[in-house]
């Protein structure tokens, strides 16, 4: 059986998640970066698809950022989100 702290932390982090959707349910896929802070308080750019699709919090890496500061997907989200635009091109 979880204990009470477990059975918390999830809490928080699920009303974390849906505070963002929130927030995500308002944008269009095309805005402007998503940023939210890290377990110690540190802004970090997620990306807006793993987020609003798959209710992941998946941090864009630094390495992305430095080639496209204004990088709104992880790399996969990215490739999967130009063959979609190829495809209905």
């Amino acid at each position: 059986m979880p204990d009470l702290a477990d059975l918390s932390d999830e809490r928080i982090e699920i009303e974390r998640v849906a505070g963002i959707r929130a927030v995500l349910d308002s944008m269009q896929p095309d805005t402007p970066q998503v940023v939210i802070p890290d377990e110690n308080g540190v802004p970090q750019v997620v990306c807006y698809d793993c987020l609003n699709e798959y209710e992941v919090i998946t941090p864009i890496p630094p390495d992305r950022l430095a080639a496209n500061e204004y990088a709104i997907r992880c790399i996969d989200c990215q490739i999967a989100y130009e063959e979609e635009k190829r495809r209905h091109a």
